[in-house]
């Protein structure tokens, strides 16, 4: 049985496309990859999705670059538009290993950064909402979360040393953030 900690989602399946069980998938969660999305999707082994509660493996037959923004897959046994249309809408998921091989960006503990977008920022010393994390600043050595406060945006180093804990299903982190860093322009 696969476990939600040994996949991350990266995107989602938007439409079938033509008869032959082709389907659109947009991949939104690897910005850390430097490999092309239509490239990566060719060397995974398989990819996850959740049928009924249960993560299930489907095997990659075939992956066509389609546009900036999005892929063309077609799934081993899905030969149809009416088997490609009970995939639409639904979320993409990839093995967390399979992901690291080749090129995705993790911390230390094998943890996307880009996987805390759309988390709720709290300071581990007094407990205080800070904002939401909006985005991932990889332009430098450095990997920064992008906070999204009530009046501004602030800039937060992703340091594992700086994290006190995470809870995946309320969608929070918890951080000693450095003094002052929430003051700064």
């Amino acid at each position: 049985m696969i476990k939600d900690s040994e996949i991350l989602e990266i995107g989602r399946v938007l439409k079938p496309h033509g008869v032959c069980g082709e389907m659109v998938v947009v991949l939104d969660c690897l910005p850390l990859s430097d490999i092309a999305p239509d490239d990566l999707l060719s060397e995974l082994r398989c990819l996850i999705f959740d049928v009924d509660g249960i993560k299930v493996p489907f095997f990659i037959s075939e992956v066509r670059p389609r546009g900036t923004e999005s892929v063309l897959i077609t799934l081993e046994d899905v030969n149809s538009d009416l088997d490609a249309a009970f995939f639409k809408g639904k979320e993409l998921y990839a093995l967390r290993t399979d992901l690291n091989k080749h090129g995705v960006e993790t911390d230390e503990d094998g943890n996307f950064a880009d996987s805390f977008i759309g988390f709720t920022l709290v300071d581990a010393d007094n407990g205080k909402t800070i904002g939401n994390i909006s985005d991932i600043d990889c332009s430098t050595e450095n990997y920064l979360f992008i906070v999204s406060t009530d009046d501004r945006e602030i800039m937060v180093p992703v340091a594992d040393e700086l994290v006190t804990g995470y809870d995946m299903e309320k969608r929070n982190i918890s951080m000693h953030l450095p003094e002052g860093l929430t003051e700064l322009n």
